[in-house]
């Protein structure tokens, strides 16, 4: 099985920290920008690995948040991807994810347990790829 990069990620926070776990549970504005790099990249797999990536930073345990992951992955992996696309992942306290694609609001889903799921994704303990958490944290 081989493993390609297809997008670079930016973490933007109000404060720099290295601790992944104070990010994660964080009750405060921050955002992951997302930016397809790679034309092998499709919706379906883009659904496939989102999903893949939930269960891995809920440890399997997805059921409390079942309803507001499919939604989520429902709407961002509805329309054609292509190599260029520019995912931002905004969290405000007060609104919760609003997920911007090329500039424009896909969705927003409310409260955070679910931002603490999304970024788990990328600084869980077991997130989808370890050397990108480590460049996301500046390590």
């Amino acid at each position: 099985k081989y493993f390609f990069k297809v997008y670079v990620a930016g973490l933007y926070l109000s404060k720099k920290t290295k601790d992944a776990s104070a990010i994660i549970s964080a009750d405060e504005p921050m955002a992951i920008r997302l930016v397809v790099t790679s034309g092998l990249i499709d919706s379906e797999n883009f659904s496939e690995s989102t999903r893949d990536g939930f269960n891995k930073s809920l440890d399997g345990k997805t059921a409390p948040l079942q309803k507001e992951i499919d939604n989520f992955i429902n709407i961002l992996g509805s329309s054609e991807i292509k190599e260029g696309d520019t995912y931002d992942l905004w969290y405000f306290p007060e609104k919760g994810v609003t997920a911007h694609k090329n500039g424009k609001v896909e969705s927003i889903t409310k409260g955070l347990p679910f931002k603490m799921a999304l970024f788990g994704i990328w600084l869980g303990d077991d997130p989808v790829d370890d050397d990108l958490k480590e460049e996301l944290l500046d390590e």
